[in-house]
């Protein structure tokens, strides 16, 4: 399974941004140009060599943030009157790239990037640490049940994390969205929750957060409550992984990864095995720190599960426990869960959950996990075909505890749909010995009812 986890990510330059200190949002590309940026590689002395390349310039428009230097909030998310600016950025200012869990490098990332996908990202103190597309679940939607009405539900997603409203802060007459009396606001009124109507097919699912799945016409008993909906599967969806898929050795000390081994050499591939965050003491003190400083014992929110890759140079993969800094923050499908942080843990702890996450500033703790809303009914690498009845059998390392391990076989529907990172392919590109794959089952819309 070496082969699995093996891959070089080309080092991404980060431009400085001119911004505050933090940009945190998930949204849409609007637009897409083209434009220089520079790109950076360390040579074999350590040193490091840019040059400048023709790369995709973004138009992003921002959907929601959980946080944001108010400066820029009040610049980048919808206004009342409708009106926002887009948060434009070159490709090349971001570290790393990712489309769903899976880790991309720059040049493939440049022929993905689309008007219409939906993305997510994060900056602080100027430097963007990543850049995730959704292609799995891109129908998804995530807020607060609003209404039920003549079959069509009504989700609302507040754009910010200012709960209560924050007091009003004077304008500077420039950098700031400025109100009439001089100030500016950061509040539902002035910053109005997003709404999204879904018409509520008629076999769909309600799954409350004990797991208990009831009828479609339980939906209206959760009104104005934190609700995750999941866009119908109408077929099974079998996709390719790349090569690279799990290999984070630059990112967790390769040198010629110049986007900061410091900076993001705990970011970490996991197979999920808790169904709840356990606090834990632990030693926080990363591994280049010299023993004469001692260990750090703290307190910390952690997840258990099998490590694939990553989380630090000296790692090999295996059972493994990483600690969430600050107890943790997550996208579901490209989703920040914003006020509702708390109500969707038990997605993310569901057992068998392929689980990724990055950190910051040289951390040992992972601040922000990705997942996906649904669980692979199969994965691995593939071992041998059976075309008389479309049976594969595939390889994925044996996980104690895991639902999905070790060897397996999955049958091939007739009508199943091929991709590779979220792009169409034939089942010949696909289906063939050596390929590593992820099948997800089809399945009825849902509604994921959270913790209130």
């Amino acid at each position: 399974m070496k082969h699995i986890f093996t891959l070089s990510l080309l080092y991404i330059f980060c431009c400085p941004a001119v911004q505050a200190s933090s940009t945190i949002y998930d949204g849409v590309i609007d637009k897409v140009t083209q434009g220089e940026g520079r790109k950076g590689q360390r040579n074999e002395e350590g040193k490091m060599k840019h040059e400048t390349i023709q790369v995709p310039i973004l138009h992003n428009r921002s959907l929601c943030s959980p946080y944001s230097s108010e400066t820029v909030h009040s610049l980048m998310m919808t206004h009342r009157d409708g009106t926002f600016k887009h948060n434009v950025r070159t490709l090349t200012d971001f570290d790393s790239f990712f489309v769903d869990d899976v880790p991309v490098e720059l040049e493939e990332m440049a022929t993905l990037v689309q008007p219409g996908l939906r993305m997510a990202t994060f900056e602080n103190r100027s430097r963007w640490y990543f850049f995730r597309l959704t292609a799995r679940n891109p129908d998804s939607q995530m807020g607060r049940l609003e209404r039920v009405a003549q079959g069509v539900a009504v989700i609302s997603r507040a754009q910010h994390k200012y709960d209560p409203p924050r007091k009003p802060v004077p304008g500077d007459g420039g950098s700031r969205r400025v109100e009439a009396d001089g100030n500016t606001y950061y509040d539902d009124e002035h910053f109005p929750p997003m709404r999204h109507e879904i018409t509520v097919p008629a076999n769909a699912e309600v799954v409350t957060s004990d797991w208990q799945t009831h009828p479609v016409e339980a939906l209206g008993n959760f009104l104005n409550q934190p609700v995750f909906y999941q866009a119908p599967r109408p077929r099974q969806r079998i996709e390719l992984l790349p090569e690279n898929y799990g290999a984070w050795d630059a990112v967790t000390g390769n040198d010629t990864f110049g986007g900061g081994r410091r900076e993001l050499e705990y970011s970490m591939l996991m197979i999920n095995l808790s169904e709840q965050r356990t606090q834990k003491s632990l030693n926080v003190r990363p591994w280049h720190f010299v023993p004469e400083q001692g260990e750090k014992v703290q307190k910390q929110l952690t997840l258990s599960g099998y490590l694939l890759a990553g989380s630090h140079r000296s790692a090999e993969p295996g059972p493994h426990t990483i600690p969430l800094y600050k107890g943790g923050d997550y996208l579901i499908d490209g989703f920040y869960p914003n006020r509702d942080r708390d109500a969707f843990w038990h997605l993310v702890t569901q057992r068998g959950q392929h689980v990724s996450g990055t950190c910051r500033r040289g951390r040992t703790m992972v601040d922000l996990l990705y997942i996906s809303s649904e669980v692979p009914v199969a994965w691995g690498t593939i071992t041998s075909i059976d075309e008389q009845t479309q049976t594969v059998t595939v390889q994925a390392p044996l996980i104690e505890g895991a639902p999905i391990s070790g060897e397996q076989t999955f049958q091939i529907a007739g009508d199943a749909g091929f991709v590779r990172l979220g792009l169409p392919m034939t089942k010949e590109d696909v289906i063939k010995v050596g390929s590593l794959v992820k099948v997800f089952a089809p399945h009825p819309a849902r509604f994921f009812i959270g913790k209130p």
